[in-house]
């Protein structure tokens, strides 16, 4: 199991956030309507792009919910979506540069060609 980053455009989507999740709502191309929930600690912004983290493993849901008279929804499609499927679909690609997570402990320098003289 290996863990990916998902680039999402803030343009390609409508975010709602509670306390535990996020739900993003694909607001343009063929799974326009559709929506998916995420765990918030899975879950970055840098500028215009959103960074979803997810294991290879992970199984999305696409669903398209109508509202019933009663203000309940009600779901009408539901897709299973893989993690590298959700990827093909939604990524704007490699559009920020995250360098991996470093030890907290760890005593980093930077290399001599980059300091100034």
């Amino acid at each position: 199991m290996e863990w990916v980053n998902i680039y999402i455009d803030y343009d390609d989507v409508l975010i709602y956030q509670n306390e535990r999740s996020t739900k993003f709502y694909i607001k343009n191309g063929e799974y326009e309507g559709f929506s998916f929930w995420h765990p918030n600690k899975l879950v970055n912004a840098y500028g215009d792009v959103i960074e979803v983290r997810c294991h290879t493993e992970w199984q999305f849901e696409l669903k398209r919910s109508e509202k019933r008279p009663d203000g309940t929804y009600e779901v009408k499609d539901c897709i299973p979506f893989a993690a590298d499927e959700l990827q093909a679909v939604l990524s704007c690609g490699t559009c920020i540069h995250v360098p991996p997570h470093l030890d907290p402990l760890e005593n980093v320098e930077p290399l001599p060609e980059l300091l100034d003289e």
